[in-house]
């Protein structure tokens, strides 16, 4: 299948979470870094969202590379575990897939038409020359249409440590409550807000 450009109108510009699924997939490299990735070519399928079905966006998977001792990157000889990642993250989203990498390239529609999920956010670049500055659309997520990303469960023992000066505290709280006793003062509103970690970009 040949990757053809296509006009901005047909771009998904607007971050959020849609059902996508693929048309095609390929191996490239960036233009001024020549850094290696896969993409994958999807189109929106379903979106709560107006105007978003058939919009067509790419995601972008990037290998581990090996780092020389000027801080720049070895593009040519990654290692061997470069890929190991990408591969985890398309078997789980696509359990047909059998991680021949070489595949992908063989055959380009070998995923074609499989659903996945993704969640998208939108970056504002700026030239370093001009000072222009460009909204960027971006692939942050590539997920599963059978599982949902949550928060990764706490350690027991982290758990005990945040917990113990305050356990006391709050037992007796709640025994007070229970028993209809007068409670401390409410908690100022902000106190009560998530911070940037709990929300779920």
């Amino acid at each position: 299948m040949e990757h053809q450009e296509n006009t901005k109108s047909q771009w998904l510009a607007v971050a959020g979470t849609f059902r996508c699924k693929v048309l095609s997939h390929y191996y490239g490299e960036s233009k001024e870094k020549k850094t290696p990735f896969l993409a994958l070519e999807l189109v929106v399928t379903k979106s709560d969202i107006d105007h978003q079905v058939n919009k067509r966006t790419v995601w972008r998977g990037y290998p581990t590379r090996n780092k020389r001792p000027d801080g720049t990157f070895d593009n040519a000889n990654l290692p061997e575990d470069a890929w190991d990642k990408i591969a985890t993250r398309l078997a789980d989203c696509f359990p047909s897939w059998d991680g021949d990498l070489v595949a992908l390239a063989d055959d380009d529609t070998l995923l074609a038409g499989q659903p996945v999920d993704i969640e998208t956010e939108v970056e504002t670049r700026i030239h370093p020359g001009t000072g222009d500055r460009k909204d960027s659309c971006n692939v942050k997520w590539l997920n599963s249409i059978h599982s949902t990303r949550a928060p990764a469960a706490m350690d027991q023992g982290k758990i005990a440590a945040l917990v113990a000066r305050s356990n006391t505290r709050a037992k007796a709280l709640v025994k007070d409550f229970r028993a209809g006793r007068p409670q401390p003062a409410a908690m100022p509103a902000d106190a009560t807000q998530p911070d940037d970690d709990n929300i779920p970009w």
